[in-house]
């Protein structure tokens, strides 16, 4: 048995079969058990995810939502683990400890043992219902800030009319306050508690954080500034999403104001390099206002990345929007530190995609060729200096 303790997470290794991370709150993130493993959001959702191989010989990833009657049924299971093997081996300091941090001792390793053992899943639903009292639903992330602790500075999508989208669909949109921003800011403090070393950056949501007017955005970096110092040796910065035809309008030097005071990387969702099919998908601005757009955030120091949405529009236009991408973003000075995310399109629940696809006559493409595509980007894009991955939605837990 091995414990693995890092800043504000505590992984118990039981078996190669029997693994469970928690915050140093008590909260279950992840486990690893017979096989499957599953993740636990602060939100209270859990995923179980496992491989399977299809009929072309090809490995692909499959997961579910539980059941609360199947979460009740893990959650005793795994307290039952940890207090009838990890515990009484604590006691008797017969399990080694890896030391990754120097916030804990083993006294507050048992402690925090004995406190999860103590958790069933009425705690947990108590404490996912304090998480719900701070912040409405947190719609998406990017894969590399699962872990960022998420402050809202607006709620919504200030457009919420892309035809592939529906995170935001049920969230009127609005600026958060300044005044409210601060109490929101404590009140994420206070609940993350002991975890929070866990959460080394900061996420700034929803859809477009970075859009409010320029006087509230430098008020927001002030206010991040006085409870998040950005020189703190455990943060990595602030990230946010950016939509291009806003972020176009903001001038270098407010970009290199921003840089200056923490911002790191700002995440642009431009889907494709082909105009019309941008258009098509009902999404306001071009893949020339992108270009200008990282050009300008690049020359101020901020890092990008990019999201394309793969197999949009379907099979009529497939070939002109890897073309069109490939193009875009060999065109553009990305480098190391930037990020480029492939998303497999997911067709959203709204009705307005499948409409507009049955109306235009085009044929939806099909999940091994959207594959295809991803694996066609993949050899195009990389070996260029930035970061290529893979970023599905349906994966998202926060």
């Amino acid at each position: 048995m091995v414990i693995n303790v890092k800043p504000g997470v505590v992984t118990f290794g039981i078996s190669d079969d029997q693994v469970y991370t928690y915050d140093a709150e008590g909260r279950l993130l992840y486990a690893y058990h017979q096989g499957r493993s599953y993740r636990r959001g602060l939100d209270g959702r859990w995923m179980e995810k496992w491989h399977e191989r299809t009929s072309t010989g090809r490995w692909v990833r499959r997961r579910r939502w539980l059941t609360p009657a199947e979460q009740s049924d893990l959650i005793d299971l795994f307290r039952s683990h940890l207090r009838d093997t990890v515990a009484p081996a604590l006691k008797k300091h017969q399990i080694q400890i890896l030391w990754n941090t120097p916030d804990m001792t083993e006294a507050d390793i048992l402690h925090l043992t004995q406190k999860i053992i103590e958790t069933d899943l009425d705690a947990l639903q108590r404490d996912v219902q304090r998480f719900h009292e701070i912040y409405t639903p947190i719609g998406i992330l990017p894969p590399d800030q699962y872990l960022a602790m998420v402050i809202q500075v607006t709620h919504g999508c200030h457009w919420n009319q892309c035809l592939f989208c529906d995170f935001y669909a049920k969230i009127p949109f609005q600026i958060r306050p300044i005044a409210d921003l601060v109490a929101h800011i404590e009140a994420v403090l206070a609940y993350l508690g002991k975890s929070l070393p866990l959460r080394r950056s900061v996420f700034l949501s929803d859809a477009n954080a970075l859009m409010v007017p320029e006087a509230h955005i430098r008020e927001v970096f002030r206010v991040l500034n006085d409870h998040i110092p950005p020189r703190h040796p455990r943060f990595a910065g602030y990230y946010s999403f950016l939509d291009t035809f806003t972020g176009i309008r903001r001038s270098k030097q407010l970009w290199q104001e921003l840089a200056k005071q923490g911002l790191r990387r700002v995440y642009l969702g431009i889907e494709t390099g082909h105009p019309e099919l941008l258009q098509w998908l009902n999404k306001p601005g071009s893949p020339e206002d992108a270009r200008r757009l990282i050009f300008t955030l690049k020359e101020a120091g901020v890092h990008i990345g990019l999201i394309i949405l793969v197999g949009a529009g379907g099979k009529k236009f497939r070939e002109v929007h890897l073309r069109d991408t490939i193009k875009f973003i060999r065109s553009v000075p990305l480098a190391r530190g930037d990020l480029v995310y492939l998303s497999e399109f997911q067709e959203p629940h709204k009705p307005a995609y499948r409409e507009r696809l049955e109306q235009d006559g085009i044929e939806p493409m099909t999940d091994e060729e959207i594959w295809e595509d991803i694996e066609r980007l993949k050899r195009e894009l990389q070996g260029h200096g930035f970061q290529v991955s893979l970023y599905n939605i349906e994966e998202f837990l926060y």
